[in-house]
């Protein structure tokens, strides 16, 4: 997009992802001057959920809390004009927004952002954060408005920003794009998907272009196994329920089918679908064949017990033993969630590829680990963390062996541990990247809708069977329990994980 003025008009503004994610990676690009000097921020939402207990729709608290948020960051201190200057771009609407007359009546969402919030022809950056069992009523009640047609808007410079979950079955994810095209334009909707923009995951696929040792690892089929672990700090309170109520699945959906499956296509890419001159035609092409020809299997899945969690600063959050067992109507959704995969095309063919994916514990903890046999245990490890129980990031460390050898490959007796790399660039968060893409229209960094769209349709036969046999199990007496594990929350992994 031209540095033409901006508006960010974000549904969801009072939820927890807008206060974790999205004002931290607006504010991240307002810093590195990456907004024009006109910008807004328009939050969309019922209530906000004040500090102690209360409710409100004053464009104040809004700010309050946008204001406590971007505190937590240590690079603010020293930016308290800029903070200022940030919080006087930032306006509330109060309102439900699958309501079309919300959008479409007087003084509605339409009027409010073209006459009060941006008067002037500006750009607008739609940032959908709903629970998905609303997002294609949002998006109708939306398309019934003028807000999209109005001059005040420049011509081909309205975009969607679609947050995860894309649905919640086949059939939901199938209404939901179709939607969002008929409203911004199939080129101009983007699938957010947080994994694949971090720098270890780029560090990843650009050394499978460019590093002749990981391209060995390829095409001489070393790898005998991928695993693919992801730990995450947050649990499944009452904030959350919901959402995950939708989901059905579980950690399943939010995390393996949002996440890791993703990226696990994105590990088993034919060669030239990484080439720069692929279309995203022939991206979507590969990867959608890829899925076709997929196994996919549950292992087993996990649920947290009571027990307690860091907070920010150091002080402990209580967890509501809700989730347990003989508890209420959400229990056997799970929080911790391990599939195998296996690819029956491209360069990973025939190769297992283990996802393990929870809630609940002590940092969050994400790493790729490819098993490449010999008989000392030889491995290609990246990983990626940040610990959230003190607020402090560890970034991402170091490129990929660059000891290793081509002789030391062949004798299979090196360990390969790699970290990131250093990047000289401002350490972005993933959803600064996310949005800076988005606005340049850079379709690489973006999941697919026809990839989304085909791993639901794989992962739907198998989801409906496995929720059959989480029922049979939650049946059965402790001792003869199959697929259940059960796991304190706060601790640093489950003792089923596979070892660090």
């Amino acid at each position: 997009m031209k540095m033409h003025p901006i508006v960010y008009l974000v549904s969801g503004a009072t939820g927890k992802w807008f206060f974790k994610e999205i004002i931290i990676g607006i504010w991240e690009l307002y810093i590195h001057g990456h907004l024009p000097s006109e910008f807004r921020i328009l939050g969309l939402g019922r209530k906000i959920k004040l500090p102690d207990g209360r409710e409100s729709v004053s464009l104040d608290d809004f700010k309050k809390l946008i204001e406590a948020r971007l505190r937590e960051l240590p690079e603010v201190k020293d930016q308290e004009e800029k903070l200022c200057a940030f919080l006087d771009q930032i306006y509330f609407y109060s309102g439900s927004n699958t309501d079309p007359l919300v959008w479409k009546r007087e003084g509605g969402i339409s009027d409010f952002l073209h006459n009060v919030v941006m008067p002037r022809r500006h750009n607008l950056v739609y940032i959908m954060s709903t629970p998905p069992t609303i997002a294609v009523r949002v998006l109708q009640a939306m398309q019934q408005s003028d807000i999209l047609s109005r001059g005040q808007n420049l011509d081909n410079s309205k975009i969607l920003c679609l947050e995860k979950p894309f649905g919640t079955s086949y059939e939901a994810c199938n209404e939901l794009f179709p939607a969002a095209w008929s409203v911004f334009g199939e080129g101009k909707v983007f699938a957010f998907d947080h994994y694949l923009p971090k720098s270890a995951i780029l560090d990843l696929m650009r050394k499978r272009k460019e590093d002749v040792v990981l391209q060995q690892i390829y095409t001489r089929t070393l790898i005998q196994r991928i695993r693919i672990l992801a730990l995450e700090c947050d649990t499944v309170t009452a904030d959350r329920c919901g959402t995950y109520t939708d989901m059905v699945y579980g950690a399943a959906a939010d995390m393996a089918l949002g996440h890791l499956l993703p990226l696990a296509v994105q590990l088993a890419l034919p060669f030239d679908a990484l080439k720069s001159s692929a279309s995203r035609e022939l991206v979507q092409e590969l990867g959608v064949n890829l899925l076709k020809n997929m196994q996919f299997t549950p292992v087993y899945w996990g649920q947290y017990t009571k027990g307690k969690i860091p907070r920010r600063g150091g002080s402990e959050l209580s967890v509501d033993d809700f989730r347990t067992l003989g508890g209420d109507e959400v229990q056997g959704i799970p929080t911790f969630f391990a599939a195998k995969a296996i690819f029956e095309d491209g360069p990973l063919r025939g190769i297992p590829i283990e996802i393990e994916t929870g809630k609940g514990l002590l940092r969050k903890h994400t790493e790729i680990v490819f098993d490449l046999g010999g008989k000392h245990g030889q491995q290609l490890r990246i990983t990626l963390h940040k610990d959230e129980s003190s607020g402090e990031v560890t970034r991402n460390r170091t490129t990929l062996g660059h000891v290793v050898r081509s002789s030391q490959l062949k004798s299979h007796s090196h360990l390969m541990d790699v970290t990131v790399f250093n990047d000289p660039r401002p350490k972005y968060t993933e959803y600064a990247k996310l949005l800076l893409s988005a606005m340049g229209g850079v379709w690489q960094d973006f999941s697919s809708p026809k990839v989304i769209r085909q791993m639901w349709k794989c992962f739907d036969p198998f989801g409906v069977q496995f929720l059959k046999d989480v029922e049979a199990d939650l049946l059965r007496p402790d001792s003869q329990r199959k697929l259940l594990k059960l796991y304190p929350v706060g601790i640093e992994r489950p003792d089923f994980c596979y070892p660090a």
